[in-house]
């Protein structure tokens, strides 16, 4: 038996000064999914795509999950765009990168309905060489 994940949701956003590659503070990234199963678990995970040039080792990123029915959590993730020998992580095209940091593991939605998941930088400053902001929800399925 091997285990693979089916893609439940993914979308993502260019920041809001794609042309100089410059991720404002301010520029918090929404999400709103309609999750019709409240019974299964899912992989809840943030997707960057920066310049293979970018400066910062890890950036640390703050998720918002709130409910159909107004229940806010919040959680803080790092996530390392370099390993400790400075060499990108992800998946590297040329001068672009993606990574995916998953802030969830086999999270379960509590209700039907609505979500909305806010992805924000935790630093007060913006940070440069980020193209979009995404986010993934994947369903780990078992296949034989």
């Amino acid at each position: 038996m091997w285990s693979c994940k089916a893609k439940y949701y993914e979308k993502h956003q260019e920041v809001a000064k794609r042309d100089i590659l410059n991720w404002e503070a301010s520029d918090v990234k929404k999400f709103e999914v309609e999750i019709d199963d409240a019974q299964s678990k899912f992989n809840l995970g943030v997707v960057l795509r920066h310049h293979a040039k970018i400066a910062h080792p890890s950036v640390t990123v703050q998720v918002t999950i709130t409910s159909p029915s107004g229940k806010k959590t919040a959680k803080n993730q790092e996530i390392q765009l370099k390993d400790s020998a400075g060499k990108l992580v992800g998946e590297v095209a040329g001068d672009i990168v993606d990574v995916t940091s998953f802030v969830e593991k086999g999270y379960s939605f509590a209700e039907k309905g609505k979500y909305t998941f806010d992805v924000a930088l935790v630093s007060k400053m913006s940070l440069t060489g980020f193209m979009s902001v995404g986010f993934v929800i994947e369903k780990p399925e078992a296949a034989k």
